[in-house]
């Protein structure tokens, strides 16, 4: 039986712990969907990664078997959202992807990462999840924040954060805060592709609305409705939050208003996060 090579038709581009990790166990469940060797390939983002070319991305794509059906492969990275060096590189790559988007509430989003990186501080595992290749091609302030003796507060992370921000040192990481800056981000994007190519969701659809998402999923990137029958619905990648939530966390949902305002505004889609 002949082996066919696939190459991406789509992509998962994050956003960072906004069920990305969920959404993308779901859809390599579906007979047409190849998954890729393994969720994240981290191409775009990592130079040293992307200096080693195509040829070492199309390896990390599996091959299939059946000629008749209508196969795609994808991956999820979710550091591409957030780097504003990353949209040229996919569309000098492939300008006809179609991009999906998934966004969290930003400050629950921020509160969930810094719950992430606190549990990993716990365990030594930050170095682990953040490649070396990527701090040394990214401006950051990480050594005081993620790596101390003690990890800091969430309140600690945004005020440090917003100090960061606020001068001209231009770092990109930490980027609790950051992140949930969606409007900026996806203009990124849409300097280089048109908006029908990329598809916005937020993560309750994934936990809330599954079958009728992943086939607008489907319909979004040139595929049938399916059945899902015998769905596999563990959810991937869920955090326990040890603390309750942080009285700044009220105040955090209040300095997102006018930037999740600009987000509606670009994609045309109002959320429910101002309530």
């Amino acid at each position: 039986m002949s082996i066919f090579s696939i190459s991406p038709s789509f992509l998962i581009i994050g956003a960072q712990k906004a069920a990305t990790s969920s959404l993308y166990s779901y859809l390599i469940q579906h007979p047409n969907i190849v998954p890729p060797k393994q969720k994240e390939v981290n191409f775009f983002n990592i130079d040293e990664n992307y200096n080693r070319g195509e040829a070492f991305y199309q390896s990390q794509f599996n091959k299939y078997y059946n000629p008749f059906k209508k196969h795609v492969t994808f991956e999820a990275t979710p550091e591409y959202l957030y780097l504003p060096h990353i949209p040229k590189r996919i569309f000098d790559y492939n300008k006809d992807l179609k991009l999906i988007v998934v966004f969290r509430e930003p400050a629950a989003r921020a509160y969930s990462a810094w719950n992430m990186f606190k549990k990993l501080h716990e365990l030594e595992g930050v170095p682990s999840v953040i490649e070396k290749s990527y701090l040394e091609g990214i401006p950051n302030n990480l050594n005081p924040t993620l790596f101390g003796e003690k990890f800091p507060s969430f309140q600690k992370i945004i005020d440090l954060e917003k100090e960061y921000m606020s001068s001209d040192k231009g770092f990109l990481e930490p980027s609790f805060l950051r992140r949930g800056l969606y409007a900026e981000q996806v203009q990124c994007y849409l300097e280089y592709f048109d908006k029908e190519q990329l598809l916005f969701l937020e993560h309750r659809e994934v936990s809330q609305h599954l079958v009728p998402t992943l086939n607008k999923i489907l319909n979004f990137i040139g595929q049938n409705d399916y059945h899902w029958n015998n769905l596999n619905k563990t959810i991937s990648n869920k955090g326990m939050y040890a603390d309750k939530a942080p009285p700044v966390l009220k105040e955090l949902k209040k300095y997102y208003v006018p930037y999740n305002l600009k987000l509606y505004k670009l994609i045309n889609r109002e959320f429910d996060w101002n309530n």
